[in-house]
């Protein structure tokens, strides 16, 4: 099969488009990609029909323009690549937490982030190696854009980024018309109402102001009804398919026969394809193992029985967080896998239209906070930045 090959550099706005992100649809010529690996650094980058690419450079060739990195590609819509690489390049990513770049440019979204947390209300952003304040703000917009709270006029838009001041001041983020085609905002700064600058500019042009996002209809929606009692566990998914997210010390504890487990450093040397593999067979020694198998569930269940009998003593305990994908919210309990006294990972559990409790999957506490502070700054004791 043919390729075409284009050189260029990355940016750092480049990489701003992509941190985070799953996948990118990109659109080239007419022909359409989606793209599964994020690039990082500056590179080269091959685009090859029929196989894993590398990657995109930020600015197209011949004076192209770009929006973001490339990443791994696999075509779509034609089976052949175009023919010149010197036309311009737009990248459109349809996943929830790009909505944000495909409606508003911004010259540097790391610079944007930087300026918001020390304008909103003080708290820890960053949990492990995730900045939270990225998630949180490209998805608060996914959900203001599906609840249609954009406020847009022929030159200027705005809306509400759910954040707050030290005053208790609605934090707004306010565009100006772009002078490109797409995207057909440009980000000119953040308004406080009433305040000098943009805070008079967005009181001149909307009334009523912004409003914030709501991510849930009824409030019962984000408490546990401990009267429909614990979650019935999907155990296949969770102990199985998802094991590559349980404690190395779970699974040491409760290895299957045969199966000799790597530490988690020299997981860390096997690579992407190495690393699938390797998980993939230990999947298999535990389907072939039914007492190991049996033991991942009793501990599971004496985990989520202890989960229980916290959120009885304190409702707050069960955390809600909204899912963008599905766009709901679900609950999440603390598990502890191997000290009672630690809580590993979050079991999130859905509320079925029968009435029972679902525990769906697993998370690490890291992806557990990011989905949880959409909604609020956890208040639970076991999940908590910093």
């Amino acid at each position: 099969m043919g390729e075409v090959v284009l050189t260029g550099t990355i940016t750092a706005e480049g990489r701003d488009h992509v941190t985070g992100l799953p996948y990118l649809v990109i659109e080239h010529r007419g022909v359409t990609y989606r793209c599964d690996e994020r690039a990082r650094g500056t590179q080269l980058f091959t685009l090859r029909v029929g196989g894993q690419v590398n990657f995109r450079p930020a600015a197209a060739p011949n004076g192209g323009s770009g929006y973001a990195a490339w990443v791994g590609i696999v075509p779509l819509v034609r089976p052949n690549p175009p023919e010149d690489s010197g036309s311009s390049l737009f990248v459109r990513n349809d996943h929830p937490s790009a909505q944000l770049f495909n409606w508003a440019h911004f010259p540097t979204f790391s610079t944007l982030i930087a300026d918001l947390k020390k304008l909103a209300l003080p708290e820890c952003w960053i949990y492990g190696a995730t900045d939270v304040l990225d998630n949180y703000l490209r998805y608060t917009f996914d959900r203001l854009q599906l609840e249609k709270k954009l406020c847009t006029r022929e030159e200027c838009a705005a809306f509400n980024t759910g954040l707050v001041d030290e005053k208790y001041e609605y934090i707004h983020m306010f565009f100006n018309k772009n002078s490109r085609i797409h995207p057909e905002w440009r980000f000119a700064g953040f308004a406080v109402a009433g305040e000098r600058g943009l805070g008079k500019v967005i009181l001149q042009n909307f009334n009523p102001l912004p409003a914030k996002a709501e991510f849930f209809e009824d409030i019962s929606e984000c408490i546990y009804d401990m009267t429909l009692g614990p979650p019935i566990c999907d155990y296949e998914h969770i102990l199985i398919e998802r094991l590559d997210r349980l404690p190395e010390a779970f699974l040491i504890e409760n290895c299957p026969q045969g199966f000799s487990l790597l530490p988690g450093a020299a997981l860390e040397d096997l690579g992407r394809e190495g690393l699938r593999a390797y998980y993939e067979n230990l999947r298999t020694a535990y389907r072939k193992d039914d007492k190991m198998t049996r033991r991942l569930k009793s501990r599971l269940n004496d985990a989520v029985a202890l989960a229980m009998r916290k959120a009885e003593w304190n409702y707050r305990v069960a955390v809600p967080i909204y899912f963008p994908l599905k766009k709901k919210i679900s609950l999440l309990l603390p598990l502890a896998l191997v000290d009672d006294d630690v809580v590993d990972m979050a079991l999130v559990v859905e509320k079925a239209d029968s009435g029972v409790y679902i525990g769906n999957t697993v998370l690490t506490l890291e992806k557990a906070y990011n989905d949880a502070r959409l909604i609020a700054r956890p208040d639970s004791g076991w999940l908590t930045a910093g």
